[in-house]
């Protein structure tokens, strides 16, 4: 067991390394934070796979020097795993399975950052639009290293403000939707890991059959609506609406590109092989 757990904590922080200090293929390599997660947490049981995520959590904080909305981003791929495991055991279907993990990181996030936002000081708003011109500035740094040209550069550091502006109005279903996929992805490539090793993986039919309810269609379409009204609290609800559901109609043609492609085949082989999973 302590193998185990010594295993699974170096994994996992592994992967956080690559995906902080490798910005090229960093991006990628969180995508994959949940899996060790889940594995271990079906392998060792809920008080023994609790253990891996708890110091994973305290690696990162170590690493990045504190806490900040990083360490949220990080400690929310570890929760997708960890609640997968707790929803895999009780054998729902892919719909709920999904959503209740999804929702659950979701809502688990906006709660640390009202903690956050009550120990700083500042507002919740005033943290995100922080954070998003933190990033902005990183990236116009980015590509500047990069050898964009400084025509270019400029144009975009003109337009930060505005950029800015964009994107804390859209982060609603930016983080709802990025959650969605990181953990309809982990569902997917978790199968042949899981199914390799003899651990429980649920019947989930077949999912490149699998298509979203047709009644979203209607809620696409309010959203959608929604943007000709004059309020702007509304048109803001209709806009972040708009852009989660149809990534939600959506998200099945990715998933039939993905095994068109031989991609999922490709990571869950990978991942069977090449990680210290010991049997």
């Amino acid at each position: 067991m302590v193998k185990d757990i010594v295993t699974g904590v170096s994994v996992t922080s592994l992967i956080f390394l690559i995906s902080v200090f490798i910005p090229i293929i960093g991006f990628v390599a969180a995508l994959f934070i949940p899996l060790p997660i889940l594995f271990y947490r079906l392998r060792l049981g809920r008080i023994n796979g609790l253990v891996i995520p708890i110091i994973s959590s305290l690696v990162m904080v170590v690493f990045i020097g504190g806490i900040s909305l990083d360490i949220l981003f990080f400690a929310g791929l570890l929760l997708i795993g960890f609640i997968l495991g707790e929803l895999f055991e009780l054998n729902l279907s892919i719909e709920k399975t999904t959503l209740y993990a999804s929702g659950s990181v979701v809502l688990s996030g906006l709660i640390g950052l009202i903690i956050s936002s009550m120990l700083t000081g500042e507002g919740v708003f005033g943290i995100v639009s922080n954070y998003v011109a933190k990033n902005l500035e990183l990236t116009l740094v980015l590509y500047q290293s990069m050898g964009m040209s400084q025509e270019n550069v400029q144009l975009i550091s003109q337009s930060l403000d505005k950029i800015q502006h964009v994107l804390v109005t859209i982060i609603p279903a930016l983080v709802s939707t990025s959650t969605l996929f990181v953990t309809w992805i982990s569902i997917l490539i978790a199968k042949p890991v899981l199914i390799s090793r003899s651990l429980y993986y649920p019947d989930f039919g077949p999912l490149k059959l699998w298509k979203a309810p047709d009644y979203l269609v209607w809620v696409v379409i309010g959203c959608g609506l929604a943007l000709f009204l004059p309020i702007p609290v509304i048109k803001v609800i209709g806009l972040n609406g708009l852009l989660m559901f149809t990534f939600s109609r959506a998200s099945p043609s990715f998933h039939i590109i993905l095994i068109k492609s031989g991609s999922l085949k490709f990571y869950g082989f990978s991942f069977t092989r090449l990680w210290p999973f010991s049997s």
